[in-house]
């Protein structure tokens, strides 16, 4: 885990996930293993991302989304799977 990083109320995070500096996880999120969340990523609330699921550098996860596969760094995605706006 990373320096300045903020987990909200109720989130979790799974067994070797790797959290960038600078990410934040809103409330009700869940981050499972093995996961990978780069420098600056934003979590809106109740977001998961998946086992192995990598998300770039300051993106930007939507409410309710689901992460599955990879994320670009500097984009926004939502949906459940997540796709890019």
């Amino acid at each position: 885990m990373g320096d300045f990083v903020a987990i909200n109320s109720k989130s979790s995070i799974g067994h070797d996930a790797k959290i960038g500096s600078w990410t934040t996880l809103s409330s009700f999120c869940n981050v499972n293993g093995y996961a990978k969340l780069g420098e600056g990523v934003f979590f809106s609330s109740s977001a998961v991302a998946m086992p192995k699921s990598k998300i770039g550098d300051w993106a930007v996860v939507g409410a309710n989304s689901g992460v599955v596969a990879k994320v670009s760094e500097n984009s926004t995605v939502y949906g459940n799977p997540a796709v890019k706006m």
